[in-house]
């Protein structure tokens, strides 16, 4: 009730104590978490970010072909006005889908309003560290759910964020990169079982979209951690009536199956009519037993490690991949939170038992179809292949090393609570032995230097970006990486193209293009497929190819009938 228009002061009092909460949550939930974890970025990687407007955070390799696919999100979106799903700029003239490829549209979409006031390079860089950031923030957020300690919780945010899994991906695989709506998909998916709702349902449906938006590999990694909390929630005598359950995991299924769902059958529709290629083979890029407990090349002090890197990096598999490092500090504290979990902990999935199934069930299936010991193949077979067997479209991923990144979330959510109890038991304040298990998880943290690629253009490329539009380009004179980047700059469309997954019949398309640049019949090449340019790194005589540019380095010719 009011006198004369006046709110009662009660009421007054209630709202700015409101008020006040609400900036209070925002200031440590959200702000000084987020603000914590940049700074802790900039520190860590430092100097990299004094290049954030001339060099691209990421190696030439895959992370050309990322840069690719933000500049072919923001193409297709704006300008050309079709999905980004399917090209016509890559393997001309016939194009290909992009359904299997690790286009991570979530972040091309991204770049969209970037773009309009920052350059590729930049907005590149900015996606890169808005990842690191915004994945520490959510992995906090998870932490902080089971754990209840805020301490614990950045500790964990920081474990995750800035594990030796994120660093080495950082290298060329911003889908991977990419992982800080995993932590907020468990999330959404815990709150919706512990406290199901409609509104919940809706959220974690999102998330998971978000999920998929990035990379396929974690989708399929939340799917398999959604499996396990549901069956842990059965498991429990919950206090939560069934019949509480039925409208919001109806809901969660119906939101989810029309849009992640669509997306995932559209993919494994696609390798079943035009079989995928360039598939990872499984047996090769397995975790080492050992992967966990040993660092790798992205850490500062790799050299001490040499000899294990190299010896399970070794040809055919490369080194990046295998650096899984939990890191001691972190296995410590989470043995602690799991040791010292006591009778109050809760049953289902928002208990410590819980989070150690999860570390065990994906450590076990990263370890491959067969077993790796010390970089060799112990030939023993191992639950993978039985996962193979019961879902077969996992062939497409041909990754199971990549399954310890769960493997690091649950143990970061275990050691949120270890800190939390270590702390309780020493009277509430950080005692030497505290400080001591953040030193080294630091220490353990501190990543090798953040690989830089200069944007340089060749001649060549601003020659060709100048020519008349005559079709398809042959490009012979750029690597399959570097061809893709100097696309983003002539914007012509290209023969071939580096893509993650090449389905079969572009695959010999390719041959047949190989086979008429053998015999050299350009009147083929120009007439039937509709090619207008070469470009070679030597000269060449035929009196179809009329020369447009030349620098002693590359040469451009037009294809003439």
């Amino acid at each position: 009730m009011t006198i004369n228009g006046a709110m009662p002061k009660q009421m007054t009092g209630m709202t700015n104590s409101a008020s006040t909460q609400r900036l209070r949550w925002f200031l440590s939930f959200v702000l000084t978490p987020l603000v914590l974890y940049l700074l802790t970025f900039v520190a860590l990687t430092w100097p990299a970010v004094q290049f954030i407007s001339t060099h691209f955070l990421t190696g030439a390799d895959d992370g050309l072909q990322n840069v690719w696919n933000l500049w072919w999100v923001n193409k297709a979106v704006t300008q050309l006005h079709q999905s980004p799903l399917q090209t016509a700029m890559l393997h001309f003239p016939g194009g290909t889908t992009l359904l299997g490829h690790t286009l991570n549209p979530f972040n091309g979409l991204l770049a969209i309003p970037l773009l309009r006031f920052m350059s590729l390079v930049q907005t590149h860089n900015v996606i890169v560290i808005f990842s690191f950031v915004v994945c520490g923030w959510t992995m906090f957020l998870l932490a902080y759910e089971v754990s209840r300690s805020y301490a614990g919780a950045i500790l964990a945010g920081f474990v995750v964020t800035f594990s030796a899994y994120h660093f080495a991906h950082a290298r060329g695989h911003l889908q991977l990169v990419s992982l800080e709506w995993v932590p907020l998909c468990l999330l959404c998916l815990l709150r919706l079982l512990r406290r199901p709702s409609i509104g919940m349902a809706i959220a974690a449906s999102g998330v998971l979209l978000l999920v998929e938006l990035c990379d396929h590999y974690y989708l399929f990694y939340c799917v398999i951690a959604g499996v396990l909390m549901g069956a842990a929630q059965l498991l429990k005598r919950g206090d939560v009536p069934l019949k509480n359950y039925v409208l919001p995991l109806i809901t969660f299924l119906i939101c989810a199956g029309a849009t992640t769902g669509v997306l995932a059958i559209r993919v494994i529709l696609a390798n079943q009519r035009d079989p995928f290629q360039l598939a990872h083979d499984p047996a090769v890029w397995s975790n080492d037993l050992f992967g966990g407990f040993v660092p790798g090349i992205s850490w500062r002090w790799a050299g001490l490690t040499r000899g294990y890197w190299e010896m399970v990096g070794a040809a055919p598999r490369n080194a990046v991949e295998p650096c899984v490092y939990l890191g001691w500090g972190t296995i410590m504290l989470a043995v602690i939170g799991w040791w010292r979990r006591g009778s109050r902990d809760p049953k289902g999935p928002g208990g410590r038992g819980y989070w150690l199934s999860v570390a065990g069930v994906f450590f076990v299936l990263s370890l491959g179809p067969r077993l790796w010991i010390g970089g060799r193949d112990s030939d023993l077979s191992m639950p993978y292949a039985l996962l193979e067997e019961i879902f077969p479209p996992l062939r497409m991923s041909g990754m199971p090393v990549r399954m310890m990144v769960m493997v690091q979330i649950a143990l970061a959510v275990l050691a949120a609570c270890g800190f939390a109890t270590l702390k309780r038991k020493l009277s509430g304040k950080l005692h030497p032995i505290g400080w001591c298990m953040i030193a080294l998880i630091v220490i353990e943290s501190c990543p090798a230097a953040f690989l830089l690629t200069a944007p340089a253009v060749p001649r060549y490329v601003r020659e060709l970006q100048s020519l008349p539009e005559r079709g398809g380009v042959i490009d012979l004179k750029s690597d399959m990486f570097a061809s893709l980047y100097y696309q983003t700059i002539h914007e012509k469309p290209l023969a071939w193209g580096y893509i993650s997954r090449e389905p079969q019949s572009v695959a010999a398309e390719g041959k047949h293009l190989w086979d008429l640049l053998g015999v050299e019949d350009y009147t083929a090449l120009r007439r039937k497929m509709g090619f207008g340019y070469l470009i070679d790194g030597k000269p060449r005589s035929d009196p179809r190819l009329k020369l447009r540019f030349h620098d002693g380095e590359a040469w451009i010719y037009a294809i003439e009938e």
